[in-house]
Protein backbone atom coordinates (compact mmCIF):
# COMPACT_ATOMS: atom_id res chain seq x y z
CA UNK A 1 0.00 0.00 0.00
CA UNK A 2 2.81 2.45 0.83
CA UNK A 3 4.47 1.71 -2.50
CA UNK A 4 1.22 2.48 -4.30
CA UNK A 5 0.94 5.79 -2.42
CA UNK A 6 4.51 6.73 -3.31
CA UNK A 7 3.77 6.05 -6.97
CA UNK A 8 0.67 8.24 -6.82
CA UNK A 9 -1.69 5.36 -7.43
CA UNK A 10 -3.68 5.85 -4.25
CA UNK A 11 -5.47 9.06 -3.43
CA UNK A 12 -4.91 10.67 -0.05
CA UNK A 13 -5.52 14.11 1.41
CA UNK A 14 -1.91 15.25 1.77
CA UNK A 15 -2.22 17.86 -0.97
CA UNK A 16 -5.37 19.34 0.58
CA UNK A 17 -3.73 19.40 4.02
CA UNK A 18 -0.75 21.25 2.54
CA UNK A 19 -3.05 23.65 0.74
CA UNK A 20 -4.95 24.50 3.92
CA UNK A 21 -1.74 24.73 5.98
CA UNK A 22 -0.26 27.18 3.48
CA UNK A 23 -3.47 29.22 3.35
CA UNK A 24 -3.48 29.50 7.16
CA UNK A 25 -0.29 31.53 6.87
CA UNK A 26 -1.79 34.38 4.85
CA UNK A 27 -5.57 34.06 4.55
CA UNK A 28 -8.30 35.35 6.84
CA UNK A 29 -10.66 32.82 8.47
CA UNK A 30 -13.48 33.60 6.05
CA UNK A 31 -11.22 32.79 3.08
CA UNK A 32 -10.13 29.58 4.83
CA UNK A 33 -13.78 28.55 5.14
CA UNK A 34 -14.34 29.23 1.44
CA UNK A 35 -11.23 27.24 0.53
CA UNK A 36 -12.41 24.38 2.75
CA UNK A 37 -15.74 24.38 0.87
CA UNK A 38 -13.97 24.37 -2.50
CA UNK A 39 -11.90 21.37 -1.41
CA UNK A 40 -15.02 19.54 -0.22
CA UNK A 41 -17.04 20.32 -3.33
CA UNK A 42 -14.49 19.89 -6.08
CA UNK A 43 -11.54 17.84 -4.81
CA UNK A 44 -13.28 14.85 -3.20
CA UNK A 45 -11.01 14.42 -0.16
CA UNK A 46 -10.93 10.89 1.24
CA UNK A 47 -11.33 11.96 4.89
CA UNK A 48 -12.99 15.38 5.08
CA UNK A 49 -13.50 15.01 8.83
CA UNK A 50 -9.71 14.95 9.31
CA UNK A 51 -9.38 18.23 7.39
CA UNK A 52 -12.18 19.70 9.49
CA UNK A 53 -10.56 18.58 12.74
CA UNK A 54 -7.14 19.86 11.68
CA UNK A 55 -8.24 23.32 10.56
CA UNK A 56 -11.50 24.18 12.34
CA UNK A 57 -9.63 26.27 14.90
CA UNK A 58 -8.03 28.39 12.19
CA UNK A 59 -11.35 28.75 10.35
CA UNK A 60 -13.00 29.89 13.61
CA UNK A 61 -10.47 32.55 14.65
CA UNK A 62 -12.66 35.50 13.72
CA UNK A 63 -15.61 34.09 15.66
CA UNK A 64 -13.42 33.50 18.72
CA UNK A 65 -13.10 37.26 19.15
CA UNK A 66 -16.61 37.36 20.60
CA UNK A 67 -17.51 33.76 21.47
CA UNK A 68 -16.02 30.86 23.40
CA UNK A 69 -14.33 28.03 21.49
CA UNK A 70 -17.38 25.77 21.42
CA UNK A 71 -19.71 28.46 20.09
CA UNK A 72 -17.06 29.70 17.63
CA UNK A 73 -16.73 26.16 16.26
CA UNK A 74 -20.50 25.92 15.85
CA UNK A 75 -20.55 29.29 14.08
CA UNK A 76 -17.80 28.05 11.77
CA UNK A 77 -19.76 24.89 11.01
CA UNK A 78 -22.90 26.87 10.15
CA UNK A 79 -20.97 29.36 7.99
CA UNK A 80 -19.53 26.43 6.03
CA UNK A 81 -22.92 24.71 5.91
CA UNK A 82 -24.43 27.88 4.42
CA UNK A 83 -21.78 28.00 1.67
CA UNK A 84 -22.25 24.30 0.88
CA UNK A 85 -26.03 24.71 0.72
CA UNK A 86 -25.54 27.27 -2.05
CA UNK A 87 -24.25 24.31 -4.07
CA UNK A 88 -26.95 21.89 -2.91
CA UNK A 89 -24.75 20.07 -0.41
CA UNK A 90 -24.46 19.81 3.38
CA UNK A 91 -21.66 19.09 5.85
CA UNK A 92 -23.29 15.74 6.61
CA UNK A 93 -22.72 14.75 2.96
CA UNK A 94 -19.01 14.79 3.80
CA UNK A 95 -19.25 13.06 7.18
CA UNK A 96 -18.85 16.25 9.20
CA UNK A 97 -21.25 16.07 12.16
CA UNK A 98 -23.39 18.95 13.39
CA UNK A 99 -22.09 20.73 16.49
CA UNK A 100 -23.72 20.07 19.84
CA UNK A 101 -24.21 23.78 20.53
CA UNK A 102 -25.99 26.27 18.32
CA UNK A 103 -24.56 29.72 17.71
CA UNK A 104 -26.58 32.80 18.44
CA UNK A 105 -26.37 34.82 15.22
CA UNK A 106 -23.50 35.70 12.96
CA UNK A 107 -22.60 37.58 9.84
CA UNK A 108 -21.14 35.43 7.09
Amino acid sequence: MEAAKRRGLLHDDTEYERCMAEAVLFQMPQQLRILFCVILLYCNPTKPINLWNSFKGHMAEDFMQYANAEVAEAMTFYAIEEKLEEQGRRCSDFGIPSPTSAPYTFES
